[in-house]
């Protein structure tokens, strides 16, 4: 019996090279951002629009929101789901309100929706409060984790803002007072 023994080219082993560090870009992104990945980051690391078209095709990514995709690998859950969105409001969103609120340890329950402030306009989608904010000044985000989070004083100006006391006694029902003022 013969064998055929076919020798690499040095571009097919560029090439081949090329794939296997972009693959490990991605599972190094992925690991680090609960298997989400915005298509700005896929192109820094080396797909092509057409494989990311390829790979979405062939289901090893799954897209979330408009350039923005999960890892087929990766189970889902709520921490890819608020990192997706993060990555869909912009380089400046930040999980903010409830959302915000919960990961910062201020309210015990996950919120049904995931909000986010973005400086960006940015369209909401089901499951997805956007909130158009210019920043304030010193306002600047924090991190728990991975993930971008309104700074703890502007996430308690934002439950106040929506009737909710951060002691974490329910809804606030402000009732007038006497001449008309609310209490």
């Amino acid at each position: 019996m013969t064998y055929v023994t076919y020798r690499q080219t040095p571009l097919a082993q560029s090439l081949a090279m090329s794939t296997t560090r972009r693959d490990r870009s991605l599972s190094d992104l992925s690991r680090r951002q609960f298997g989400a990945v915005a298509r700005h980051q896929l192109l820094e690391v080396g797909f092509s629009a057409t494989s990311i078209r390829r790979a979405v095709e062939r289901g090893g990514l799954i897209k979330v929101f408009p350039r923005v995709y999960r890892v087929d690998s990766v189970p889902v859950t709520r921490e890819q789901r608020q990192m997706c969105a993060t990555l869909f409001g912009g380089n400046q969103a930040a999980l903010c309100n409830s959302s915000a609120a919960q990961l910062l340890g201020f309210i015990p329950s996950h919120p049904s929706a995931i909000h986010i402030s973005s400086p960006r306009r940015v369209a909401p989608k089901p499951g997805l409060r956007v909130y158009h904010r210019l920043s304030l000044p010193g306002d600047f985000p924090t991190r728990v984790g991975p993930l971008p989070v309104t700074s703890p004083a502007r996430t308690l100006l934002d439950l106040c803002g929506q009737g909710h006391s951060p002691c974490g006694d329910g809804p606030r029902h402000r009732t007038p007072g006497p001449g008309g003022f609310v209490r």
